[in-house]
């Protein structure tokens, strides 16, 4: 920082700066408001300025070894006296801090009142959607429970019908069956008893065993093939 101040007073007494106006052109020129003497030391120099900004400029500027404080102030100067010889003033900003109210009683309790109520309805909130998820999961199980027991009773379902069908095709290739025209288009290869039957059950549950049973004109009109669905021996 003392070579900087020694490389101020090397520098001529007067510096001149020129004045731009706002198409670029020079214009008059203008004397800087600080003039420095080549005999000013360090400490007559701190101890010469008028200015209180440009001599906490300075300060802050022996601190920090930086002149970047002195060019700031160099330039507001600068400005300043541009805007003075062309009779305007200096704009003046204030940055004012918010200022903080202190709350009185009644506003300290309408605020806690708000902050309970708003937990109040956070936790019911909560709940509520903890009820409709624990619901949701209740009736997921249930469905899939549901549908578990309805597959097993497909499943049976379509055994039992599979082992009537090969009943059936058993009886209607064994011959001894009278029922007209029922044997058309059923299939007879897959003629195998169901493993659940014994010989015996099937002759005893027979109803077409002319040895055991004969069937009557009623029982002849019953099975007739009119009251049989199409889709039957699918």
């Amino acid at each position: 920082m003392d070579d900087f101040f020694r490389n101020i007073t090397d520098c001529p007494t007067s510096t001149t700066l020129t004045d731009f106006d706002d198409n670029g052109d020079s214009g008059t020129s203008l004397k800087a408001p600080v003039t420095l003497g080549s005999s000013f030391t360090n400490s007559d120099f701190m101890t010469n300025i008028d200015d209180l900004r440009l001599y906490q400029a300075a300060i802050k500027a022996d601190k920090e070894k930086c002149i970047t404080p002195l060019v700031k102030e160099e330039l507001r100067i600068f400005i300043e006296h541009k805007r003075c010889g062309e009779g305007k003033d200096m704009p003046h900003v204030d940055f004012n801090k918010p200022k903080h109210h202190e709350l009185t009683p009644d506003e300290i309790k309408k605020r806690e009142r708000r902050k309970e109520q708003n937990r109040r309805a956070a936790l019911r909130c909560r709940m509520k959607k903890k009820d409709v998820k624990m619901k949701k999961e209740e009736e997921f199980t249930r469905l899939r429970r549901e549908n578990k027991d309805l597959d097993g009773e497909v499943q049976k379902i379509s055994q039992d019908i599979l082992d009537l069908k090969r009943v059936l095709n058993c009886h209607l290739s064994s011959g001894d069956c009278h029922i007209g025209g029922i044997t058309e288009g059923i299939r007879t290869d897959d003629c195998q008893p169901p493993t659940s039957f014994s010989e015996k059950q099937l002759e005893r549950s027979d109803p077409c065993n002319t040895e055991n049973n004969a069937l009557h004109d009623d029982e002849k009109d019953f099975f007739d093939l009119e009251f049989l669905p199409d889709d039957f021996l699918q």
